[in-house]
């Protein structure tokens, strides 16, 4: 989806996002991801984190097109995993868009 986010057309970014998150819903797929784990709990949890992960792609692909402004690709390209992979909200929330997210991580930390 970053490769659309470079286009930056959003009606191809929530088309590649939802092709992505349908993914989830094919049978030889579901059925190669259920014998990674030994629960179902575990195959659940493993869903969740990938559709919540899809969600961060598609807030941080409209962010990138209605950005006035093109940053370089590698530095987008590093914003978006630094968006993605952020510990505490990839687990435990808060759910932030990527604009209010790279604005916090931009601040200066005030003491």
């Amino acid at each position: 989806s970053f490769a659309v986010a470079q286009f930056r057309l959003p009606f191809l970014c929530w088309l590649c996002s939802l092709l992505l998150l349908y993914s989830l819903h094919i049978p030889s797929l579901e059925e190669v991801q259920k014998k990674w784990y030994s629960t179902e709990d575990e195959y659940y949890l493993l869903l969740f984190s990938l559709a919540v992960s899809c969600l961060r792609c598609i807030s941080f692909c409209l962010e990138n097109c209605w950005q006035q402004s093109n940053p370089k690709c590698s530095q987008a390209f590093m914003w978006m995993l630094a968006y993605l992979f952020y510990y505490p909200g990839f687990h435990n929330g808060p759910v932030l868009n990527f604009n209010e997210f790279s604005t916090q991580m931009q601040k200066k930390e005030q003491r």
